[in-house]
């Protein structure tokens, strides 16, 4: 179960994604953006692994697949691994600090610093999706 898909982590990479794919040469059954696609989900799925164990101590990864915090830190993760495989000594110093925060959130959760809720509040009954981090010192809501 991955919290993001390739597309997502293609368009989060940005028009760097190009140069990236020009390393893969298409084959008699798979396109280029095929082949790099597979690649990312791989790195996605290490990702979702990962967040599943440090999340897993203290939560049900089963009902989180759609929790947007836990997608925006996939993809934060995600893309710093990218960046690391093509471009170790190149990272950008926007996405590595993304990491960094992304990676620090995960450690707060694990530790039980942070809790990740589901809003059932009453506040939009059409259904907007909404997750919270709430500890004894911040709150922050993230809503779709």
């Amino acid at each position: 179960m991955g919290y993001i898909n390739a597309t997502d982590l293609r368009q989060a990479i940005g028009f760097q994604a190009a140069a990236m794919m020009a390393g893969f040469t298409a084959t008699d059954t798979q396109t280029q953006t095929e082949l790099f696609d597979a690649m990312l989900s791989g790195i996605i799925e290490q990702t979702s692994d990962l967040i599943n164990a440090m999340v897993g101590t203290r939560y049900d990864v089963s009902g989180l697949s759609g929790n947007p915090i836990l997608a925006r830190i996939c993809l934060m993760i995600s893309r710093y691994d990218v960046y690391c495989q093509f471009a170790r000594f190149d990272v950008p110093e926007t996405v590595r600090l993304a990491y960094e925060a992304a990676m620090k959130d995960l450690e707060k959760i694990q530790a039980g610093k942070l809790e990740l809720l589901a809003d059932d509040s009453e506040f939009d009954p059409e259904g907007v999706v909404a997750a919270q981090f709430t500890s004894k010192s911040q709150y922050l809501t993230e809503m779709l």
